[in-house]
Formats: C-alpha cells, structure tokens, sequence
C-alpha cells in the first residue's frame, strides 16, 4: 500500500464520506472538525465554484512513500479536476547534484490526465542501487512541484516529498571467491591480521549509512584439528578484526600438520541476514632458527641443550689442493634449523700453529 501526504493550503471546507455506506459518512464527518481522515472514509475539500483550481487530496505529513521495487505505471497521486483547472508537475532541484542528473530523475515520473482525473504515474522503477550505479548519489527523498494554471487566477503550487523506502534485496557478499591470509609465524600475539569489513560488500543502497552490520566467527565443524580458533579470534564485531590469540610457532607446527588453519566466518548486514565462508590461514615459516652442525656419532637429545662434542681431523701434505675426502670421524655436515631449508656456507679459521686445527662444536 501507498502511503500518501501532502501539506497545502486549505481552499474550503474538508468533506469526508464513508467507502460504504451513510452511516459511515455520519462517522467520517466528525473527523473532519478535526482536520482528520481515518482509513475507511474518503476526504475531500469542497470547493465554493468551479472556476478554482481542484484540491489535492488530504494525506499526512505531505510525504508519499513508495518502496524501492514499486512496479512501473504504478500511480502515486490522484487529483480530481474541476474540468477548468490544469497541471503540471516538475521535479524540485536541491543540493549540489549535477542538473543535468536531475533532468534524468525527472524522467521517473509523468503526469498523465484521463477524463478530469490526473494521475501522477511512475515511468521508472526508482530502484536505488540502479540510480547508485548510474548517478553516484545515495536517493532518499525527491520533491514533487504540482502547480494548477487556471484562466484569470494565478498559478497554485504545492510541493510533495516523495521518499524512496530501501527493500533489502541482496546479502552480504565477499569480494574474493576464496579468501586466504598468510600469518608470519613470528607474528605477536594481539596483532590484527585481517579485517574482515574491507573483504565484504552489501549491493543494497541505504541512504541513512551503512547496510554491513555485524561479523562472527564460529566452530570450523569440518576438521577440528585445522579449526584456527585455537590461536585466533574475533576482537571487534563490529569491523570483524581477526587476531592473533596464541603464539605461531612454525617449527612446532609442522609435526602436528598443522600449518594451515580454517576459521568459519560470517558478515550480516543489518537486516540480520547472513553469509557464512571460509577463511584459510597459512602460517610461513620464517628464518628465526640459527644452522646447526650435525653428527650420526651424537645421542639425540630432543631440547638440544646438551652439546655433544666432535673432533675432526684430516692430515694433508702442506702443497695439495683439492678437496678433503679423508676426513675423521666423517665428513662435516650442517643444516638449517628453519624447515626453509636455507642454503649455508662454510668457512674455514687458520688457529695459531703449523698445522690447520678444526674444532666443531655441535649443539643440539
């Protein structure tokens, strides 16, 4: 149902008449003395001669309201003429939008006249996010002028506020089909990783501010073990900031299989309706861990606080070039403690002697 107002000028008496029946009429003539026009009666203003112009009918608030999806050729307003009357209608410009945008806008409505009854009709759909899209500007409210012209009278103008109600017509959705963040596993406890307002959008216009409402994160009920609310969690609802809850260890990680984490998350706009996705977490290792020689000959020691100690020999005549095969107890092996897997280099540290001294000490 339309909902229709207007402010004018009284011209004459306001008559009210039942829709049924005449003792609906005796009911609705007592609310005229009050300027009031319940639903069931039908109100008018009568008019003292006919060479006026017509009255425009009785509404409240001087605001018609349509819905964003009101269907084309709906009509809005009705004014019944006195068959000398006629008018015409035009759109109010406001604000610092462009003129030639409310040329445009204007072309949503037409005034058409059948018999004595003009009509005004909606040529467009005034749907919002299609007048967004073309024009940039949030629609709420358009202002309607209708003037009468009548012979020897001059001209008769009233403005109606036409407000643009918003219909939500669309969820929240995701820019990217699959969302992924990479996570330093160096990164501090209480650092915003992602924040989940800048990945998501609501097509629907609001004119009165933001569609988004709040975010959620729940229970990842596919893989437990991967559910990343262990180390991570949701701070602030309002802009679905993710952070960092538990210390990232990647070489921790690894044994458990657990370098990459799922968080099952959530936008809803402010109509509570809700879309759920899936955001994928991988963990990067970083080079925090120093190299390490190691020895087949040392016991495994799993906190690598006891150091095992190697001596290493290898004799040489005091010309040869070429590399040193004959090494004991072995050949000397290192590795990087990172799972980067970084290549190293070895160098070499003359001691004070004749001969080439080596001492590894290895720490595990």
């Amino acid at each position: 149902m339309l909902l229709l107002s207007l402010q004018m000028t009284s011209l004459g008496a306001l008559k009210c008449y039942g829709k049924t029946n005449d003792t609906l009429t005796r009911k609705c003539a007592l609310f005229c003395t009050e300027n009031d026009c319940p639903s069931y009666c039908i109100c008018v203003n009568d008019k003292s001669q006919n060479n006026a112009c017509s009255y425009l009918p009785v509404i409240p608030n001087n605001t018609l309201q349509v819905k964003e999806t009101i269907t084309a050729g709906t009509p809005i307003l009705s004014i019944n003429s006195t068959g000398s009357d006629k008018w015409t209608l035009a759109l109010q410009r406001s604000g610092v939008v462009d003129g030639s945008i409310w040329n445009e806008l204007s072309s949503y409505f037409k005034l058409y006249k059948f018999g004595n009854i003009y009509e005004i009709i909606l040529n467009q759909t005034p749907d919002l996010e299609g007048i967004f899209e073309r024009f940039a500007i949030r629609l709420k409210q358009l202002t309607l002028i209708l003037t009468c012209k009548i012979a020897s009278n001059p001209d008769q103008s009233h403005s109606v506020h036409l407000e643009i109600l918003p219909v939500n017509e669309f969820a929240p959705e995701y820019k990217e089909a699959i969302l992924k963040q990479n996570v330093s596993e160096n990164t501090k406890i209480g650092t915003v990783i992602l924040m989940l307002i800048n990945l998501t959008m609501d097509r629907d216009v609001n004119p009165d501010g933001r569609e988004l409402g709040d975010f959620g994160m729940t229970n990842y009920l596919f893989d437990a073990m991967r559910d990343g609310k262990e180390y991570f969690e949701m701070k602030d609802f309002s802009q679905g900031s993710i952070v960092v809850k538990k210390c990232l260890d990647f070489e921790a990680l690894v044994p458990m299989n657990s370098t990459r984490f799922y968080l099952n998350v959530s936008a809803s706009d402010i109509h509570g309706v809700t879309t759920y996705t899936t955001l994928t977490i991988n963990i990067v290792d970083v080079d925090d861990l120093p190299p390490e020689f190691y020895y087949s000959g040392c016991p495994v020691v799993l906190d690598k606080t006891a150091p095992c100690h190697v001596a290493y020999e290898a004799l040489l005549s005091l010309n040869y070039i070429g590399p040193m095969t004959d090494i004991v107890p072995s050949l000397i092996h290192a590795r990087d403690m990172d799972t980067l897997n970084t290549e190293l280099e070895f160098s070499l540290e003359l001691s004070a002697g004749e001969k080439l001294g080596i001492s590894i000490w290895l720490q595990f």
